[in-house]
């Protein structure tokens, strides 16, 4: 009896090591993929979306600033629309040509 209860002993300090590392682990790469987000978001100061619009047909886009400056614009998927040829963007040339 005394040798299963060693036993016994051992596999559960083994376990525990092997929990230990697991965990030490874990919070590791935890801390390290925050502090990668972090570092990405400081790249712009804000985004927004805006549609872009060419005769009949209109796209819409995030837009990616820093301060006044467009850093980047990524087309959204799916987020597009073909109008009547009859229509007339009903926004003002300011607002239509602004951006950042």
């Amino acid at each position: 009896m005394k040798q299963v209860s060693k036993n016994i002993l051992i596999l559960l300090g083994i376990l525990l090591l092997f929990n230990s590392l697991f965990l030490v682990y874990f919070f590791y790469k935890t801390q390290n993929s925050n502090n990668n987000l972090k570092n990405e978001e400081i790249w712009y100061t804000h985004s927004f979306t805006k549609a872009i619009c060419n005769n009949n047909f209109c796209q819409d886009f995030e837009v990616f600033c820093k301060d006044k400056t467009i850093i980047e614009m990524k087309p959204i998927t799916g987020a597009f629309m073909q109008i009547d040829k009859e229509w007339k963007d009903p926004r003002d040339e300011e607002t239509k040509n602004r951006f950042c």
